[in-house]
């Protein structure tokens, strides 16, 4: 039994068309949304709103002397992690104050929060409404 070539291309063409449309859909969806919550001693309470889709570049965010890096899921493990560091800048020096790795195959929007009071270091995830403060 042979396939007549009118048969392969219609294979062809019906493989394409599904992988097309399977891309457009993932093309389709709003990339992973990050809000970011930062208070603490001496910190005015600010709230980073980064977009991370995955694949992409690490995204950056200063706050005064802390840094945001958001580093979204860069395999196509579903139970792929983003990383998100918090870093303050020490004379000249960024130090690392903390590592979090949060689901990054949601399609929605992750609510994270930081409070810093003196030096320790808080991570939240979902982020308390209302945030909490440091205690005197």
């Amino acid at each position: 039994m042979s396939i007549r070539p009118a048969g392969v291309c219609l294979i062809f063409a019906l493989g394409v068309a599904a992988a097309a449309a399977q891309a457009r859909g993932v093309e389709d969806m709003p990339p992973p949304h990050f809000s970011i919550s930062i208070q603490g001693t001496g910190i005015a309470g600010k709230t980073l709103e980064l977009d991370a889709p995955p694949y992409s570049k690490t995204v950056v965010e200063s706050l005064g002397d802390l840094t945001v890096e958001l580093t979204p899921r860069q395999d196509t493990n579903p139970n792929g992690r983003a990383v998100v560091r918090l870093l303050r800048n020490y004379e000249g020096a960024r130090v690392l104050l903390h590592t979090a790795k949060v689901a990054g195959n949601n399609q929605g929007k992750w609510q994270l929060a930081y409070l810093i009071c003196n030096d320790a270091v808080t991570f939240m995830s979902p982020a308390p409404q209302p945030m909490p403060g440091c205690r005197p």
